[in-house]
């Protein structure tokens, strides 16, 4: 009983990750128990999320999942989504870098070690080597994305922090006290208005030079306005009025930009 109790008070937990096949998508499935009093379906770039009240039976988690499946399959047949936030990558593919074309290449032979079987490296300016036979499943497929998420962020880490000082040394606009270059879907770009510290998404390394300046500019803004208020829009149009045609570049194309 005393178990029971623990499991009430708990905030939230993950009890089910796995993957799934729905209107011929394969993509994966979460399973979270909160405290809630009732179900509610998701579908994101993450995939299918169910969120069930922490005490939910077996029985019922079921019927749950039922219903959740087919609501997706009608969700997915209406509009059309891309229900995982990873590329399948395969061998000859090409991926538009903003400052090159990169072939994917495969070594074909696996890595020794089973807890990373792939590595990644961008080893000049025409080849992503990924170590490694071409993925099949959908598994693998994410573990090759981790992969090359974690050689893309190596490889351009210094470049973006020394892009992002360049700016801030030319716009003056407040000081900045750390840098971070990590995979993200939610957003490009962040700003720590009191600490100073600028974030950036890996997945603008797939866009264009100017868009990538458009979204530095926007969170060195951020260092003045700590928000979207007529202000932070004057002075973004004031140090750089391409920002709109990047709104637009990244509404056409930012769902193609992800690794």
């Amino acid at each position: 009983m005393a178990k029971i109790i623990v499991c009430m008070f708990r905030k939230k937990a993950i009890s089910e990750s796995r993957v799934i096949k729905i209107a011929e998508h394969e993509l994966r499935l979460y399973v979270i128990r909160e405290r809630r009093s009732n179900q509610r379906f998701g579908l994101s770039t993450k995939g299918l999320i169910v969120r069930v009240p922490i005490m939910t039976s077996t029985y019922e988690l079921n019927r749950i999942l039922d219903d959740a499946f087919h609501w997706a399959e009608k969700a997915l047949k209406l509009k059309p989504l891309h229900p995982i936030n990873f590329r399948k990558l395969k061998a000859d593919d090409r991926l538009y870098f903003f400052d090159g074309v990169r072939i994917v290449k495969f070594s074909g032979k696996p890595t020794t070690s089973d807890s990373v079987p792939w590595k990644a490296g961008l080893i000049n300016e025409q080849i992503l080597q990924i170590k490694g036979q071409e993925p099949v499943t959908f598994k693998e497929h994410e573990m090759v994305s981790k992969a090359v998420r974690k050689a893309v962020k190596n490889h351009y880490r210094n470049i973006l922090q020394e892009r992002v000082r360049q700016w801030n040394n030319h716009l003056e606009l407040g000081e900045v006290n750390g840098f971070r270059l990590g995979y993200t879907t939610s957003r490009w770009g962040s700003c720590q208005h009191n600490t100073g510290k600028i974030a950036l998404s890996t997945r603008l390394t797939l866009c264009p030079l100017w868009v990538i300046d458009a979204v530095i500019v926007h969170e060195l803004c951020h260092l003045v306005h700590n928000n979207h208020s007529k202000a932070f829009w004057a002075l973004l149009d004031e140090k750089y009025p391409r920002y709109r045609e990047a709104d637009r570049w990244v509404k056409e194309n930012g769902t193609k930009c992800i690794l």
